[in-house]
């Protein structure tokens, strides 16, 4: 196991501490294997399979709770992460590597307005991309107003394409376009490639609104670094770097600082149809096994 879980349901004072901490599975309890979907005890291609059925899966969907496992972010969605757990695991692994994923997307539609038939070509390219292993956002879209026609892959190299447009639950459609690498497939990092194009068709005549939420890029290492969709309209925003096989960099001071500046001046409000999009969509890794405890305590070498 490369992280352990532990919730603590009991504690002296409702306060623990301690330089080491002993860890003990509990007889006859059940080890979950990070990325096991499928529950057949092992990674291999049922998994993705798997993966490719449920991605842009929401909490909240019938079939969520039945998948939860495979949430591995634990953000209430089925994303490019949860896949690479998976991903970076088949045909023999990847290669380590000090690199981390940095870049950026830009997604700029053809048509700001258009009319009842015209077809809405949106071209998806990366900005300054280095050591990109995976890559998703979502999509939110009208179904009355467009008409999802398909995507164009322009320069997208190995990736597996698990794009998804998923009607959920509560009636609200939204296109999940979801790429990750098999193994050690080759990397995008040429920097400014377009990768993709989105094809909607307009079902009556309106203005182009949309706005990608939950974006992510993800390299080989499991490092994440999570976005969200500027005010412009075209741009996915750095919010930070979670990491994914060694734990958390998180802000540096002057992005902090810069951050709590622009929020002051203007405060978000939260997407209630997609209220993920207020937080960070990449958080730490849960264990590759996890332990269930009755409970648990920790005490302080002596």
């Amino acid at each position: 196991a490369r992280y352990l879980k532990i919730a603590i349901s009991e504690a002296v004072g409702n306060f623990g501490s301690g330089t080491e901490m002993h860890v003990f599975k509990v007889a006859d309890t059940e080890s979950l294997i990070q990325g096991d979907i499928n529950r057949d005890k092992r990674i291999d291609d049922n998994d993705l399979t798997s993966y490719m059925n449920y991605t842009g899966l929401r909490k909240g969907d019938g079939d969520f709770d039945y998948v939860s496992i495979g949430d591995i972010n634990k953000n209430n969605l089925i994303d490019a992460y949860d896949i690479s757990v998976v991903a970076t695991e088949l045909d023999g692994g990847v290669r380590n590597s000090n690199d981390k994923v940095s870049g950026a997307l830009t997604i700029t539609p053809d048509k700001k307005t258009f009319k009842a038939g015209d077809e809405i070509r949106v071209t998806v390219a990366g900005k300054d991309l280095h050591h990109v292993n995976a890559l998703s956002f979502a999509l939110p879209y009208d179904a009355q107003e467009l008409e999802y026609a398909g995507l164009e892959l322009v320069d997208m190299k190995e990736m597996v394409n698990l794009t998804n447009d998923r009607l959920h639950t509560n009636g609200t459609k939204a296109l999940y376009p979801t790429f990750v690498n098999r193994g050690n497939n080759t990397l995008l990092e040429e920097g400014n490639p377009t990768l993709f194009v989105i094809k909607f068709k307009a079902k009556r005549a309106g203005k182009w609104t949309l706005k990608a939420q939950d974006g992510l890029l993800v390299d080989r290492n499991l490092i994440c670094l999570p976005w969200r969709f500027s005010a412009g309209g075209v741009f996915l925003r750095r919010l930070g770097r979670f990491l994914g096989r060694g734990g958390f960099s998180g802000f540096s001071r002057d992005s902090r600082d810069s951050r709590k500046s622009r929020e002051s001046r203007n405060p978000r409000k939260p997407s209630p149809t997609h209220p993920a999009q207020s937080r960070p969509n990449c958080l730490l890794p849960l264990a590759k096994l996890q332990y269930t405890t009755k409970k648990a305590t920790a005490e302080p070498k002596k």
